[in-house]
């Protein structure tokens, strides 16, 4: 299966909104009207000669720049249920993964629903749970809704991957790219990543229900709008195992665990800075490029808090019972600073129960 037929399988030919291209090597993305495979197909042909190819799983409202490859707050659109299991290897340093992608494949018999496709990504598998028809977003709220039904499947595979001695990466994230079938991986000596397996079987989002763990770490529990005033940044970082972690696991930080990083130290007293030294050691640093991602961050995005961590992250370094805080930031307020944001989020509370009442009231009187 080329790339073009996959992303007809996974879309159809009659939607709306924009699919994203993205290049691991020179971090570029591409965007192509949804509907428009052939054009896609064809440029992602060409750059997987030299560069891994990435899609944007959910299809977004809008086309942006080279730079941005898409929020999930930007996604209208998707085509089903996913993960990326990673198999043990000379491409990762984890070792509790699967022994092979045999071992990968077999583990998926553990959920009761049977994937319509498996990918072989190159290293691993990424196998796929279309729906009957592509999930549009009509509103907000189904969109948070998808996101939180998407977190929920994660967690449930993760779980079941735990009882087995494994881990998943967190790829739940509505604006996830994957490797695009028809493409090369070029983590190591270049191989195909290929679709493997195909499954005459689609569901709709409910059938998942029965199956999947509850809590769903929705995108409003895992990105909370940070309310109050900035904190210190020592603290934080004497008392947080997770940051601890990631300074020192600084040249193989996953993306999402970088994110959780940048959310809560930027907004700490010398936070921006400290994000520079922890980033330094990767080996793609670049200090322009962390400079527009703590912008995006402040602008766009709240705190990662310690759930998200440990729940999506599969962090599991937090002591017994946790740490007392709902988000590594947290950890630098002083006790005056943390009741003056107490007080402004129940002030805040009350100015809106009170907004709702008047415009009750005065629908009542029409």
């Amino acid at each position: 299966m080329n790339a073009l037929d996959f992303l007809r399988l996974l879309y159809g030919d009659n939607t709306s909104g924009y699919l994203a291209l993205w290049t691991k090597q020179d971090r570029h993305t591409g965007w192509f009207p949804a509907g428009n495979f052939e054009a896609a197909s064809l440029q992602a042909e060409r750059l997987a000669r030299y560069r891994d190819v990435y899609f944007g799983v959910g299809l977004q409202r809008e086309a942006l720049d080279v730079h941005h490859r898409g929020i999930a707050s930007g996604v209208v659109a998707l085509p089903g249920f996913w993960l990326d299991v990673d198999a043990q290897g000379p491409a990762h340093k984890a070792v509790n993964l699967p022994p092979t992608k045999a071992d990968a494949r077999a583990f998926l018999n553990d959920f009761p629903l049977s994937p319509t496709l498996v990918v072989d990504s190159g290293h691993g598998l990424q196998p796929w749970w279309l729906l009957r028809e592509l999930w549009s977003f009509d509103s907000e709220e189904e969109r948070q809704y998808a996101q939180a039904r998407s977190h929920r499947f994660l967690a449930t595979l993760q779980e079941k991957a735990k009882a087995r001695g494994w881990q998943i990466d967190p790829t739940a994230d509505l604006a996830r790219v994957l490797r695009l079938p028809g493409t090369w991986n070029r983590k190591l000596e270049p191989v195909p990543v290929q679709v493997i397996e195909v499954n005459e079987i689609r569901y709709n989002p409910s059938d998942f229900e029965p199956y999947l763990v509850e809590g769903p770490l929705a995108e409003d529990s895992s990105h909370q709008q940070w309310q109050g005033p900035a904190g210190a940044l020592r603290p934080v970082l004497r008392a947080c195992r997770f940051l601890q972690h990631c300074q020192g696991d600084a040249t193989t930080l996953s993306e999402p665990e970088w994110w959780a990083v940048v959310s809560n130290v930027a907004r700490l007293e010398g936070g921006q800075e400290a994000i520079h030294e922890i980033s330094a050691p990767y080996p793609r640093y670049s200090r322009a490029e962390t400079d527009q991602k703590i912008a995006h961050v402040l602008r766009a995005a709240g705190l990662h808090t310690c759930r998200y961590i440990q729940q999506s992250l599969g962090f599991t370094g937090c002591p017994p019972g946790g740490c007392g805080v709902k988000a590594p930031a947290v950890l630098g307020l002083s006790r005056h600073d943390t009741r003056t944001a107490r007080v402004l989020r129940l002030r805040r509370e009350a100015e809106e129960t009170a907004l709702r009442l008047f415009a009750k009231g005065r629908g009542e009187a029409a």
